[in-house]
């Protein structure tokens, strides 16, 4: 069984598990993912998808239990020695504005910024809500990997 949290409004439910309710959720990460990729391709130029992620967490609101967004997170090792982790983060157009965002992103970095030495968002020039996130949570904001 996938773990779930409750932050305020929605639960956050971690897609990587193998049972069938994770591979439902895996599935509903997928199609959100496409969704908010087509809205701007341009603000995801090495595209979007789970694969991409070595955590991926469905965003759901917790009163309707409907699909809000997901998170992702990803880590690796920069020369010399030097863990970075990294997080993506869309929300379906019907719940922008809610925080949901805000307060999904922040109880990520609650649990895997530890594991690392740096946190780090991407997110292009012209991506001013994703900018405007990470400065909130005091993340830098690089546009290139």
């Amino acid at each position: 069984m996938p773990e779930s949290y409750y932050v305020q409004q929605y639960q956050l439910e971690e897609v990587d598990g193998l049972s069938k309710s994770a591979s439902s959720a895996k599935d509903t990460c997928r199609d959100i993912m496409r969704q908010i990729y087509n809205e701007d391709p341009s603000y995801w130029p090495y595209g979007l998808n789970i694969e991409g992620h070595q955590s991926v967490y469905l965003i759901k609101d917790a009163t309707t239990h409907e699909p809000a967004g997901f998170v992702g997170w990803q880590e690796w090792t920069e020369f010399p020695m030097h863990k970075v982790g990294s997080y993506s983060i869309g929300i379906l157009d019907k719940y922008r504005g809610s925080q949901f965002a805000t307060e999904a992103v922040a109880k990520v970095l609650l649990e895997k910024s530890a594991r690392v030495d740096e946190v780090r968002c991407y997110a292009m020039h012209h991506n001013k809500k994703s900018q405007g996130l990470a400065a909130k949570l005091h993340v830098p904001v690089y546009e290139k990997f």
